[in-house]
This record gives structure tokens, C-alpha cells and sequence, in this order.
């Protein structure tokens, strides 16, 4: 039976971790050519995974490491592929190593990769090949749903083939290259928020880029705050400094010092948006991504998982269990397109049904996702959140 992409993907992660990938060899053939094969393409025919393929066959001996051929006459993606942790320090060089390649022919897609970090640049864009970057992945630190995400849009057969894939990454490179230019407005943006008028930072957002001849929606702006929140959030804090005997205890806020200003600026903004809910991880660890949960505590009681998924189902039929009466509430919890519980089977996104509640649970969600929804249910029914303890697989908390 073939192997799901999120198997994969979560394979992967688990030997990242333990270096099972020694050299660049190994990265192509053990884990670029498995991802691959997971997103539709026949790595068993030459003529759509061609490897070493000689770019100007008459005039050099270069070859790109990975060439894909959704038709049989010309190819729509190039992979450079380098050792893990041998990209970085060189990407200069090997974003011109991958530049010369397009010269003489313009696929659409280049990736650079050691297998850890995917680079995706849009070869049709505008600028410096370095300004074509359009999405990167990093499978040491994203959650597995959005690396999921990210292969399917960009790098399947199905959506490379209808021509989806570049659509979608012409849209994609547009806007990263407007949020560059909103991150580079930013401190100023945040220093008019301090001078009178006092604007919001969106609408301070809003008024540089209309300078530079952007237009753009209060939603927009504070999606971008969004966006810097879960960057920042994920970013692991600078070490403090030792507390002394001649450290005074009081009930002020003890923040460090450059938060005694007031709180961190996305986070104060997401206050007065009414946009406060906030992020619990377990105790010891610093994500959910690539980790697999063994049991869960709830109400003094520990219960067994073998999943993510498995988690959030069990939460579920404690839940309902507990409140057999109110469960229906649970409908109210999600918004768009997709409800997180529902018993129309249509209304979920991958369901699972949730025990013999008759309910059915959307699935279509990575490790991170799942436990803010887990936390969001239980608080639905008058619980602490924060009651939900996790134990990881591998980790000494409990």
C-alpha cells in the first residue's frame, strides 16, 4: 500500500532528528525521491524523474540533481539537492548554481533542499533569483500539516500537470514580496503608533504602505501582525539572567526588561483587536511538530493515545460523556467552511467519528491545531484548559 504523504512527512522528521541521512546520496534517494513518489510521480521512469539531467547537453557537463516532467517534452521542476546542513552557509552560490540552470531553460519551479530545509522560487518572477523565493519549509520546526500543505499545492503531479501549482505560486510570490515590503514599514509603522494621533498599528500599517502605492484592508494588515506573532512565538526566548540574593520579591509584573514597557507589541495589538487567545504547550516542550503523544491527564485521570488525532477524539467522548446533555455545543465551536465537530458527515473536513456520540470530528489539522482545538472544547464546557496535560513520546514530562 503506498505511503501517505503525512506518513512520510512525519518519517522524515522522526530521522531528521536522530541523523539518520549522513550524506547528500542519502537525501536524495531516501527522502527527496520518497517525497516525491508520496505527491504522484513515477520516480521508476526516467522520462518524468530524471536525475543528473544535463541542462545544455552541447555545451556543458552541468546537471541538476533532480529534473520532473509533468509532460513528456519539457521539464516543469527543478531540484538542487545538498547534504543536510550543507545548504545554508552556501545559498548564495547555489541559488547561482540554480539560476544558470534556468537560463537556458525556464521551468516554472526550482527547489533547493538538504532534505531539512525546502526552498520553492518561482522561476517566471520578477527580480533576482533569490527575490523568486516564494514559500519555504523547514521540517525540523513546521508543523506536518502545513509541510502537507505546502508539497501538495507546489510540488504534486496532479497540481504541477493543471497548472494550479504555478497560478498558486504566482499569487504566493506576489504577496510575500508585499509582506517583505510591509515588514521592512514595520518599525516605522510601529513608531507612529506613538505619536498622535496614536493610530492602531494596522492603521499605521495601512498609511505606510500607501505611501509606497500599496493598497490594503484593516484584515490584512492584521493578518500580518498575525503572522509575525507565530513567527516570533516560535522563536525560543533569550536566556534570562540568574536571579541574586539581591533579588527583590514583590507582586509587580516580573517581565524581562524589555517587556516592562508594556507587552510585546503583536501581543498588545491582538488585545485590541479582541484577538487575546493564547497558545498553551506542554511543560518541557517547546512544540507539538514531529512528536508523537503516548497518553493524556484530564481531571486526575491519565488516558492512553497512539495519536494526535486519537487525542482529540478521546477529549471528545470524555466530554460528551461528562455532559451528555450539552454536547451539541461543541457545533458552535469553528467558523468558515468547516465546523470542528458535526454530525453531518459534509460539514468536516477528513472525519473520524467521535466514539458512538454520532458526532464526527474534522481531522484535517496538524499536532498544533489539534491541541488548541482540544483546549478550546474543554474550556466550551466550563474546564480549565489548561487541565489537559500531555505526555510526549520521548520526553520526561507528564
Amino acid at each position: 500500500m503506498p505511503e501517505s504523504l503525512r506518513d512520510v512527512i512525519e518519517d522524515i522528521q522522526r530521522k531528521l532528528r536522530t541523523n539518520a541521512y549522513q550524506n547528500e546520496e542519502h537525501v536524495r534517494l531516501s527522502l527527496v525521491a520518497r517525497v516525491v513518489q508520496a505527491l504522484g510521480w513515477d520516480i521508476w521512469n526516467p522520462g518524468e524523474v530524471f536525475t543528473e539531467f544535463q541542462v545544455v547537453p552541447d555545451e556543458d557537463r552541468t546537471k541538476v540533481d533532480m529534473a520532473l516532467f509533468a509532460v513528456t517534452t519539457y521539464p516543469a521542476v527543478f531540484i538542487e539537492i545538498k547534504a543536510v546542513g550543507k545548504m545554508e552557509a552556501n545559498l548564495p552560490s547555489i541559488e547561482g548554481q540554480v539560476r544558470d540552470y534556468t537560463r537556458n531553460i525556464t521551468t516554472p519551479f526550482a527547489i533547493i533542499t538538504d532534505g531539512k530545509l525546502w526552498r520553492f522560487y518561482y522561476v517566471k518572477g520578477d527580480g533576482s533569483f533569490g527575490q523568486k523565493l516564494f514559500d519555504s519549509v523547514d521540517l525540523s520546526k513546521i508543523d506536518t500539516f502545513y509541510a502537507e500543505k505546502v508539497f501538495e499545492s507546489y510540488l504534486s503531479k496532479v497540481e504541477v500537470r493543471s497548472g494550479n501549482a504555478e497560478n498558486e505560486a504566482k499569487k504566493k510570490l506576489n504577496v510575500t514580496q508585499i509582506y517583505l515590503e510591509m515588514a521592512n514599514c514595520f518599525p516605522s509603522a510601529e513608531a507612529r503608533t506613538r505619536r498622535e494621533p496614536y493610530p492602531t498599528l494596522p492603521d499605521a500599517i495601512i498609511s505606510e504602505m500607501s505611501s509606497k502605492g500599496y493598497s490594503f484592508t484593516t484584515q490584512e494588515a492584521v493578518k500580518f501582525i498575525r503572522s509575525r506573532e507565530e513567527k516570533s512565538a516560535t522563536t525560543p526566548p533569550a536566556p534570562q539572567p540568574p536571579r541574586t540574593n539581591n533579588t527583590v520579591e514583590s507582586n509587580v509584573l516580573q517581565e524581562p526588561l524589555p517587556l516592562r514597557q508594556g507587552l510585546r507589541l503583536e501581543e498588545r495589538m491582538r488585545r485590541e483587536l479582541g484577538l487575546t487567545e493564547t497558545h498553551n504547550h506542554v511543560p518541557g516542550v517547546q512544540n507539538y511538530q514531529g512528536r508523537t503523544p503516548v497518553s493524556f491527564q484530564f481531571k486526575n485521570s491519565e488516558y492512553p493515545v497512539n495519536s494526535w488525532i486519537n487525542l482529540l477524539i478521546q477529549v471528545a467522548i470524555i466530554i460528551q460523556r461528562d455532559h451528555p446533555n450539552d454536547f451539541h455545543k461543541c457545533e458552535s465551536l469553528g467558523s468558515g467552511t468547516y465546523k470542528y465537530f458535526s454530525k453531518d458527515i459534509n460539514e468536516v473536513q477528513k472525519p473520524q467519528k467521535v466514539g458512538t456520540t454520532g458526532y464526527y470530528v474534522h481531522t484535517y489539522i496538524g499536532s498544533e491545531e489539534i491541541v488548541r482545538r482540544a483546549r478550546k472544547l474543554i474550556a466550551q464546557f466550563g474546564h480549565n484548559p489548561n487541565d489537559l496535560e500531555i505526555r510526549i513520546a520521548g520526553s520526561d514530562n507528564n
